[in-house]
């Protein structure tokens, strides 16, 4: 990168450059202007080109600078700003959350960035790894709103250091500037608040389904640990921990109701026409776990009439509007070889410059998605670490499911729903 001498950063500046100083209509997206630079300094360097075309790339330098100086290109200003009728949202009553992802795969869409950053209540502490270390501090614990705001502030200042560097933009760090304008805007974050939230939506839909027929049965799938490339961990994954949070919704009588219908292996099923098959997950972003899982029980003798009854789901705390409408293809380079059925709580934020089949920018305080966020927030952290900044902590969040001592609290012994660990062990989910 070819920017200027790096000067150490004791904290995250609140430069003049980053507070509002124009209407919100007169905002340049970031992208824009990013495309705009590099489009100048390209054709000033094209020798061949007409006086003419010559000329109009230099007003347009000087345009630029122009709104440089004014600072408008900084975009974030726009995105610190909450949505017009941002407000506190009370949470979907049961029967109005399952009605809506009966009748459309999700309750709502989730909270923008911007409007969660105006929320101190959110005072859930976290940990997180520090350093180069793979092992976290015991002290390195913050709380989700000194998280958030962390986060939102390093992205700033990738743009303001970045994006103002002299000379051509490279490709690369062009890149990551889209992606940091993307996250300020579309950044999909499932916070405590909205975790609880879909968790006991979620659950109602559980408890809709075993009410709807009394011979109805559940198998909740949570098997990502058990796919041969986590064979040797021990720990669990996000699907077992989700998978418990939402049987926590349970009261023990409504245990004791289901117990007896609720299983956690397909061949513990007795009828495909009174069953349904759930793989459970906080979100999809590549699908492929998902799909690893989904495979895994193909060969069982009754799989056809499981899809022949639409029998087979995927429960997410949140999917991409791409996700909700069309599935999940079971082939992603073949999707005419068909879709498993997403439903989700939240619906998440579309972002165009999202890498990956999801088109979102997605994470959580319980753990931090690689794609679309923790690698290109790591490349920035790269370019800002020899400006004294550290990476944000929620792109290095200690998942509780991966806290030493953490063990199953439900087990499914003989085909029946237990709180509990299996035999007083743990059992793996």
């Amino acid at each position: 990168m070819s920017a200027p001498t790096p000067e150490k950063l004791t904290h995250i500046p609140e430069a003049e450059s980053l507070q509002p100083q124009a209407n919100a209509d007169d905002v340049i997206d970031v992208r824009d202007v990013i495309d705009l630079r590099n489009d100048i300094l390209r054709a000033e360097s094209e020798q061949e080109l007409a006086l003419r075309d010559v000329e109009k790339a230099r007003v347009g330098s000087a345009v630029f600078q122009q709104l440089l100086h004014k600072q408008l290109w900084v975009s974030p200003v726009a995105y610190d700003v909450p949505s017009p009728d941002a407000q506190e949202v009370t949470p979907v009553g049961s029967r109005e959350a399952v009605r809506l992802i009966e009748e459309r795969g999700f309750v709502r869409e989730a909270p923008r960035f911007a409007d969660q950053l105006t929320d101190t209540t959110r005072t859930t502490p976290f940990r997180y790894y520090t350093g180069e270390s793979i092992k976290p501090l015991r002290d390195a614990r913050k709380t989700e709103y000194q998280g958030i705001t962390e986060l939102h502030s390093f992205l700033k200042m990738f743009l303001q250091i970045v994006g103002t560097q002299p000379g051509e933009i490279p490709t690369h760090e062009t890149s990551l500037l889209n992606q940091a304008a993307s996250m300020l805007e579309n950044l999909t974050f499932i916070g405590e608040k909205e975790y609880n939230e879909a968790v006991n939506g979620i659950g109602a839909l559980w408890k809709s389904y075993l009410d709807s027929d009394p011979n109805m049965q559940l198998c909740l799938l949570a098997n990502v640990r058990e796919l041969d490339r986590y064979a040797s961990r021990t720990r669990r994954k996000s699907d077992e921990y989700l998978r418990e949070k939402i049987l926590d919704t349970f009261s023990a009588k409504e245990i004791a109701r289901y117990g007896k219908r609720i299983v956690d292996n397909v061949g513990d099923l007795n009828d495909p026409a009174h069953a349904k098959i759930i793989i459970v997950d906080d979100w999809t972003i590549s699908g492929t776990q998902i799909r690893d899982v989904y495979r895994n029980f193909l060969s069982h003798p009754a799989m056809s009439s499981y899809v022949e009854n639409d029998a087979i789901e995927v429960n997410l705390l949140v999917a991409s509007e791409g996700r909700l409408e069309h599935g999940l293809a079971l082939n992603e380079h073949q999707p005419a070889l068909g879709t498993l059925k997403v439903n989700a709580y939240f619906k998440s934020h579309f972002a165009e410059s999202a890498q990956t089949a999801n088109k979102g920018h997605v994470t959580g305080l319980h753990s931090a998605v690689n794609y679309d966020f923790y690698e290109p927030c790591n490349d920035m952290h790269k370019i800002l670490k020899d400006y004294g900044s550290e990476p944000p902590a929620l792109t290095r969040v200690l998942s509780p499911y991966k806290e030493k001592g953490s063990k199953p609290v439900y087990s499914f012994e003989g085909g029946t729903l237990k709180k509990g660990p299996a035999n007083g062990k743990a059992r793996r989910g």
